[in-house]
């Protein structure tokens, strides 16, 4: 695998020659879609499959995977664009296998209920688990439900195990530490929320819960240790999984916080994953990177000295933010952005993406008119480079995997950076031949 930055005056082609490979797989790995569009800096994936095969008459993917011997959902992964299409042709060549040595690892996607089905079929394929949002706790303990069983449902049919994501507690979708604490210092409530929590959980076929950790404080530390080891002791009875996911920045959690409750908690959990870094929404002052593999990798060698790694996972941010300059808080504005939204601006305002070495984040910045002001902007977000520096920090640290914060787009650069050298680890069994339904337009 290697990273190419684009130059004045490149093509696809031009690119596709100079590295010996398909231009329409430069494209496919980098989901360019129809548009030959290149932006001077952006970076792009190239790609180099230890083994492929030239499809035959009559061949289909089933086929194809048993004469290889490998699994079907390995040749989705590896061949992604299959999605766009129910259908192979004689000629066209499919990769079987990339060398995925850098060992096993767990991928999390987290999505919305109502995420677009092609999407989230392209998607599975490369999730160990889906962590799907929406569901609210009330004041009282009691789940405000969301309509969940037709996302539940798809995701078993590709292995890939269904995880409730939960706030830790939220009075109409508002964190509200008044209620957190006082379900928490009531065992009355806060064995009725267990309840609940468990009997939604085997009720839908989920295979486990992830709750969000907000509001932390020293005051309340000994209440999330408490309520996490009785959530833990219920759901082990059942056969479920619990992990938990802390944003270092949107929390007041420190490293001193998480070396008094990691300690207590960690034989409890199945995972926990770590979001925002170093998020440009929350720096001071803004704006800023949209993550710091800086930040990130000395917070991870503090933190592992804590924790055991192996149930570590980093989160994947794939979104990015539009800024206007100068920034004044609570007076300017900004935008999030997909990937593909920040490389078409880049390209619509002729500017040239820069990078940030510290970082590893890409950025550029353009001129705007806003009522005949003019208004300078900086859109910072996250590349093939990024992706690649924050993946790599797996190994190093001997971490059990990465959480993608979020799904609702397919993202491709994502997949082409971690499939090729990674085996995805499922816990679930796979699908062994290809229905109607993994073709499902929304």
């Amino acid at each position: 695998m290697e990273i190419y930055l684009v130059q004045p005056e490149d093509t696809i082609d031009k690119i596709a020659t100079q590295y010996n490979v398909s231009a329409t797989r430069l494209i496919s790995d980098n989901n360019l879609g129809d548009s030959e569009m290149l932006v001077t800096g952006q970076a792009l994936v190239i790609l180099y499959p230890s083994q492929t095969y030239t499809v035959s008459p009559g061949d289909t993917l089933e086929t194809i995977a048993q004469n290889h011997n490998v699994p079907l959902m390995q040749l989705l992964r590896n061949n992604n664009y299959l999605f766009e299409r129910s259908n192979i042709y004689p000629g066209e060549t499919i990769v079987i296998s990339y060398n995925n040595d850098l060992g096993p690892i767990n991928t999390f996607g987290y999505a919305a209920d109502y995420i677009d089905t092609t999407i989230l079929n392209k998607t599975l394929p490369f999730l160990t688990y889906l962590c799907i949002s929406g569901n609210q706790i009330t004041e009282n303990a009691d789940i405000i439900s969301i309509d969940d069983e037709k996302i539940i449902g798809i995701s078993k049919n590709f292995g890939v195990a269904p995880i409730m994501l939960l706030p830790s507690l939220t009075i109409q979708g508002l964190t509200n530490f008044d209620s957190t604490y006082n379900i928490f210092i009531n065992e009355k409530l806060s064995d009725k929320l267990i309840n609940n929590i468990t009997n939604i959980l085997n009720g839908k076929g989920y295979l486990g819960v992830s709750i969000t950790f907000e509001l932390l404080y020293t005051s309340n530390l000994i209440l999330y240790q408490n309520y996490i080891k009785k959530l833990s002791k219920a759901l082990k009875a059942e056969g479920l999984k619990l992990f938990i996911t802390i944003s270092p920045v949107n929390t007041n959690i420190t490293l001193e916080d998480i070396k008094t409750i990691a300690p207590d908690i960690e034989e409890f959990l199945d995972g926990i994953t770590f979001m925002d870094y170093n998020r440009g929404l929350n720096t001071n002052p803004p704006p800023g990177p949209v993550t710091s593999i800086n930040n990130l990798e000395a917070f991870l060698t503090e933190a592992t000295s804590i924790i055991s790694e192996d149930i570590i996972n980093i989160g994947s941010p794939a979104i990015g933010f539009d800024w206007e300059l100068p920034f004044v808080p609570n007076v300017s504005t900004f935008a999030i952005l997909k990937y593909y939204t920040a490389i078409e601006l880049a390209n619509d305002e002729n500017s040239i993406i820069k990078f940030d070495k510290s970082s590893q984040t890409p950025y550029f910045t353009y001129s705007k008119s806003t009522a005949g002001v003019p208004m300078e902007h900086i859109v910072w977000f996250i590349d093939a480079r990024t992706i690649s520096s924050l993946i790599n920090l797996i190994p190093k640290f001997h971490l059990d995997g990465t959480g993608i914060w979020i799904i609702m787009y397919y993202f491709a650069q994502i997949w082409s950076i971690i499939n090729p050298q990674y085996k995805i680890i499922k816990v679930l069994p796979e699908p062994q031949s290809l229905s109607a339904q993994f073709f499902e337009k929304k």
